[in-house]
């Protein structure tokens, strides 16, 4: 259906619906009722709701400003900051927190009602200006830093707010000089913007959920301008996060200036129904007029009023409309911290023992699923207890890169700088098992292990070694793709070997004596807009085929056979973000362990690990 036929029959009121089988996961009823809902187009005349005008008997908040000349974010950008005070305020605890992009995107007026029907809490609103530079040449011209600050998917405009706006603002006082005191709470924090100014929103919120749990995104700009249109997937594959969501659009919304970028009333569609099925408390409106006209402005209480529904009832995750999600992870079970790096004091007699940041450079379970991490910092393997506590198993080289687990329970440690591999038993006897390798990552098999070599710099590439348990040692691979890191699929039957600095992976077949062959880089993964490449770091897999990526962007769950074998299927983020490490462990190997620099974190699962 062509878009202008498209559109037309939704204006009249077409029921246009979508329900692939696979898209139902453990949805709730109303989850699916969200996603089935037919399309509907409000048509004017819009009533003007009541809360858009000053009424008799409410009280009136107060609004001052305040010039943001320094950032350390964003360097030489000068903005002002509008802050929102509403009359209810006493100062005698913290207040909610709004946060608007583009200045106060909604009117004192709306808040000023709410507050007084108590349909929202008492909220400062915070209007947050985009950038801009002035030119030190005289006569050439300022730079605008609108986009660059909002459309970009990183986690810049985020840290921005928490370390820079909201202290600034703090600092200050109320006109009537009463102490700014702010919430902290991410369920008494909304932030909302229009156009650019709400995909900055959404991607503030959906990057730090510790910040904010509550978005009101309006004519958002989920268009390929710098990255946002990749949302509408990562949305569909990535675990429901604690957000509330009101999305408002019309269907004739189409920038002037941006028809190149996208369809942008289609994309806001399309990030609605992502929502939907992936399980979050989103609602909407879309309406007859184009990116950010007027008439819009008359469903603003009502999004308003929904963001802050049941507050301050915490907001809480939807249950995943992925299946594959729903496949893997039990109901209720998050994510918990089973153990951190506690930094060590100087000791007298030594210099630098303190270690300011510690990476935990790989992790493995044995076949009883007891959980072991390799501090190279620390020059040790330690085992990690159901208490938190930690037992040293073996000292290594501080170059340790990474451990596996291989037949009867031995122990592989890559210890590069020495260039060997050792193997510890389950006695603790050392041997060492391969010589004159510097291996970045271990894959283990039956009989032995794979090693990944990095060439040097002016070969490029690299090679992949078969050691057996006798320590019979040759390259098996030759390639001109820098691999970083390996793992064997469940069955035994290929190896994966994930790219440095790229989101490709490549799948071997291994043959009946080790060798490999037919390689493509069949896997493809998502990378954050910050870096080159998805970062993986380790792999594993489960009994039912599914293989774990540990990413910049958390546990990228890929399938590594079939028809679609190759894909990213689902995401299970971590709140640091960052995965460095992740192997299953526990009980009947039934719980997934994670790492992220110097914490590991544990969650119960319902796939049972390979």
């Amino acid at each position: 259906m062509r878009r202008r036929d498209f559109l037309k029959a939704a204006a009249a009121g077409t029921v246009l619906t979508s329900s692939p089988a696979s898209a139902q996961g453990t949805a709730t009823t109303e989850q699916q009722a969200a996603f089935n809902a037919p399309l509907q187009i409000i048509q004017p005349p819009y009533a003007v709701p009541p809360e858009l005008q000053n009424r008799p008997g409410v009280p009136r908040g107060q609004v001052f400003t305040l010039d943001m000349n320094e950032s350390i974010r964003f360097p030489g950008a000068t903005r002002t900051i509008s802050v929102y005070v509403p009359a209810q305020y006493r100062a005698l605890q913290p207040a909610c927190v709004m946060v608007m992009l583009d200045n106060l995107m909604v009117s004192p007026t709306i808040c000023d009602n709410l507050i007084h029907q108590k349909e929202m809490p008492v909220t400062i609103g915070i209007g947050v200006q985009s950038g801009s530079l002035a030119a030190a040449i005289p006569g050439t011209s300022a730079r605008s830093n609108r986009s660059f600050e909002f459309d970009s998917i990183t986690l810049q405009l985020a840290e921005f707010i928490e370390h820079e706006v909201l202290p600034f603002v703090q600092q200050h006082k109320t006109p009537g000089g009463l102490p700014i005191l702010l919430s902290s709470n991410p369920d008494d924090r909304a932030i909302t913007g229009g156009s650019t100014g709400a995909i900055g929103a959404f991607n503030a919120a959906w990057q730090r959920t510790d910040l904010f749990h509550r978005v009101f995104a309006w004519s958002t700009t989920m268009v390929g301008m710098r990255g946002a249109d990749e949302y509408i997937t990562l949305v569909r594959k990535t675990e429901p996060k604690p957000l509330r969501i009101f999305v408002l659009d019309g269907y004739r919304d189409e920038w002037w200036g941006g028809p190149q970028f996208g369809d942008w009333w289609l994309a806001n569609l399309a990030l609605q129904r992502a929502l939907a099925y992936a399980g979050y408390a989103v609602n909407h409106v879309w309406g007859d007029w184009g990116h950010c006209d007027a008439p819009s402005i008359n469903f603003f209480p009502q999004a308003v009023r929904w963001l802050w529904k049941n507050w301050p009832a915490p907001i809480k995750a939807g249950l995943p409309g992925n299946s594959v999600i729903s496949e893997i992870v039990v109901p209720g079970e998050g994510w918990t911290r089973k153990w951190a790096y506690q930094h060590a004091e100087p000791s007298k007699g030594r210099t630098n023992s303190r270690i300011s940041n510690p990476q935990i450079a790989s992790t493995a379970a044995d076949s009883v699923g007891k959980v072991y991490l390799l501090l190279p910092a620390e020059g040790a393997v330690f085992t990690v207890n159901n208490d938190g506590s930690r037992n040293e198993v073996v000292k290594v080289h501080p170059s340790s890169s990474c451990i596996a687990f291989g037949h009867d329970d031995e122990l592989y440690v890559s210890e590069p700088d020495l260039r060997r591999v050792i193997a510890v038993d389950v006695a603790g006897k050392v041997r060492t098992i391969a010589h004159g390798v510097r291996f970045c990552s271990i894959a283990a098999r039956q009989d032995g292990f794979y090693g990944i070599e990095s060439l040097a710099s002016d070969e490029g590439g690299s090679k992949i070694w078969l050691v057996d348990r006798q320590g019979r040692q040759k390259v098996v691979m030759q390639s001109r793709a820098p691999f970083a890191c390996a793992g064997v699929t469940w069955d035994g039957g290929w190896l994966f070997a994930a790219e440095r600095g790229s989101h490709k992976a490549w799948s071997y077949r291994i043959m009946p004596d080790g060798a490999l062959s037919d390689g493509e880089p069949y896997y493809w993964f998502h990378q954050p807009d910050t870096l080159e490449g998805s970062g993986i770091r380790q792999v594993c897999f489960d009994r039912n085929g599914w293989g774990y990526a540990a990413t910049t962007m958390g546990i990228q769950v890929f399938s590594t056979a079939g028809g679609e074998g190759g894909l990213v299927w689902a995401i299970l983020p971590l709140s640091e973000q960052s995965v460095v490490g992740v192997c299953f462990g526990g009980d009947g190997r039934q719980t997934l362990y994670a790492c992220t620099g110097d914490k590991l974190y544990a969650r119960k699962v319902k796939a049972t690990g390979a």
